[in-house]
């Protein structure tokens, strides 16, 4: 698990310090990949942070406390389903982080949009994804 954490930390080091310097139109090496994909992934979460934020601001505590469970277990599932271990060291695949960031970020859209407009079903709160 630390592995996994050095390598997402060293990562986004890696990003901030030379976003500036990749082309994320037509990124030439693997490395220059590696950068877009971070600021993609870092957008995503961004965005998905953001819209979770709003929602929970709808909720009622027992509410939040079934989005907060969902979200839990949404993390474990997209990392278990999104990295990888080969000979000690973990792999993050990005367009995978990326795919169930953005599909997490719609669900918990549609949730803000279901609670502003029927009202919020703690059922549905409660799920990981549609």
């Amino acid at each position: 698990m630390w592995a996994y954490r050095a390598i997402l930390s060293a990562g986004f080091l890696l990003f901030a310090a030379t976003a500036a310097k990749a082309d994320c139109t037509s990124a030439s090496s693997p490395f220059d990949q590696v950068y877009c994909d971070i600021q993609v992934f870092h957008q995503a979460d961004h965005q998905l942070n953001t819209d979770y934020a709003d929602l929970a601001k709808m909720l009622k505590p027992a509410e939040k406390s079934s989005l907060r469970s969902a979200e839990i277990s949404w993390i474990k599932d997209r990392n278990d389903q999104c990295t990888t271990t080969q000979d000690s060291y973990d792999f993050v695949a990005m367009d995978c982080a990326i795919d169930q960031t953005t599909a997490r970020d719609d669900f918990v859209k549609a949730r803000a949009r279901e609670c502003a407009s029927t009202g919020c079903v703690d059922s549905e709160l409660a799920k990981e994804h549609d």
